[in-house]
């Protein structure tokens, strides 16, 4: 989600999903951390050498599956690619949202 946007349907069910089930006997704002540091965990570290990249995509199977977030270059983000079609163009690359 990005500063100043509402997040869309679907984009908050698998936080919230991951987040019950880990807030059993821990505090829910030290599990929701959790996920979203494990989430992010290598790209984290890996975006601050990769000057071309201008987004990070979070998708439920980045929370869900584990599959790492999707990073946009600024070709792509300056050809259309963002959250709303990321999927379409996956499939284009020959690759699975």
């Amino acid at each position: 989600m990005l500063p100043g946007r509402e997040p869309r349907i679907g984009e908050v069910e698998p936080f919230t999903a991951s987040w019950l089930f880990r807030a059993s006997g821990s505090p829910r704002a030290r599990a929701l951390r959790t996920i979203v540091e494990e989430s992010l965990l290598e790209v984290m570290y890996d975006i601050p050498d990769r000057t071309e990249i201008r987004k990070c995509i979070i998708t439920e199977e980045t929370i869900r599956d584990g599959r790492p977030p999707l990073l946009l270059t600024k070709t792509e983000v300056d050809g259309g690619v963002d959250e709303t079609n990321y999927a379409e163009w996956l499939a284009t690359q020959g690759a699975t949202a």
